[in-house]
């Protein structure tokens, strides 16, 4: 039997949308609209919605209305997140998580371990997909205004539209999560638009998601990493100020009787050489950190996210500690206090 989801992704691969891997030019367009495949959404309703999640994520479930999205992680008890996830409520007061594909299932099975306490039900949410838009042009092709702050929720048709982090390259980009019944529309606005092709692979959001410095935590990342060590304090993704959830005492003691002694950092690497995981050294041959998130370029240059001690990214860092693939370090489009003051830790709510 052929899926909501299914039979969505057929209709946008008929619009032109491209989800097979597809080398990406660089420099990457200003302006295009990608189909994100590689993410997608869980639903969750009943009374107890909130509640259940209040004690299973990281984030502030208050701070989640209908005008404003949010971020939030799934952790063990030893405060290694499972899953990262972006949230929203629908009119309806269900809530829709986005998370990347490929943990779907595991993260649908770690929540049903506690959903038998609640009244509450997740399951995948069929008819809805991701898609990304960047650039002031793109976003005026489909009649969506940018948002004025991280996370501003705009209603579109039956589908919602999300404000996303401004990349490191300036632009403007959100998330539309089409509701199915919307591909008329979607279709129609392309149709329509004064300038055409702004239909992009799935790989070129992965670029800007690179370049707005937020780690998609996969199979290869899941039970990794500790939320702050990709930085997901610095977009409200954690809250230092409510009760009790799964992971809280260690994420809480990094945040108050330790020091964050590593971080996300955003770099480029000029002759490639890296793969997801791939171990970063300094020229003494010092381990450094690890590579995170990786986009690969047509001419083989690469660019990506990295977990990197804060005291070793001020040293000359290679790719497995080979000079031939060096690794630089580039600006993120936001600040992290402790990378700025070494190991100190920041004075995040």
């Amino acid at each position: 039997m052929v899926s909501l989801r299914d039979s969505n992704d057929t209709m946008l691969a008929g619009l032109g949308f491209s989800s097979g891997p597809e080398a990406i030019a660089r420099p990457i367009a200003t302006d295009f609209i990608a189909h994100w495949q590689r993410q997608t959404l869980l639903r969750l309703s009943g009374p107890d919605a909130r509640k259940f999640l209040q004690g299973q994520l990281t984030c502030q479930l208050d701070e989640l209305t209908e005008q404003q999205a949010i971020y939030g992680a799934a952790c063990t008890p030893k405060g290694k997140a499972i899953a990262n996830f972006r949230l929203l409520q629908l009119d309806s007061g269900d809530i829709l998580l986005r998370v990347s594909a490929d943990l779907a299932d595991q993260v649908l099975k770690h929540f049903q371990k506690y959903l038998a306490f609640f009244k509450a039900r997740l399951e995948p949410a069929d008819g809805w997909v991701v898609l990304g838009i960047r650039g002031t042009q793109a976003h005026h092709a489909l009649e969506i205004p940018e948002g004025d702050r991280l996370g501003a929720i705009a209603v579109w048709n039956r589908s919602r539209v999300i404000a996303a982090q401004v990349d490191a390259d300036g632009c403007a980009r959100s998330e539309l999560w089409l509701n199915g019944n919307d591909l008329a529309t979607l279709e129609a606005c392309l149709a329509t638009a004064e300038e055409e092709g702004f239909q992009a692979p799935q790989d070129a959001w992965l670029a800007t998601e690179i370049r707005a410095g937020l780690t998609t935590i996969d199979t290869a990342l899941s039970e990794r990493l500790v939320p702050q060590y990709f930085n997901w304090h610095c977009v409200d993704g954690i809250s230092f100020k409510k009760g009790c959830y799964t992971g809280q005492e260690i994420i809480a003691r990094l945040r108050y009787l330790g020091q964050l002694k590593k971080s996300t950092y955003r770099v480029t690497l000029p002759r490639g050489g890296a793969a997801q995981l791939s171990a970063i050294n300094t020229d003494e041959g010092r381990p450094a950190g690890e590579v995170t998130n990786l986009m690969t370029y047509a001419d083989g240059s690469q660019e990506g996210l990295a977990v990197i001690n804060h005291q070793a990214a001020r040293a000359r860092l290679y790719v497995d500690g080979k000079q031939e693939y060096p690794v630089e370090i580039v600006p993120l489009p936001y600040k992290v206090v402790e990378q700025e003051a070494g190991t100190e830790p920041a004075d995040h709510n």
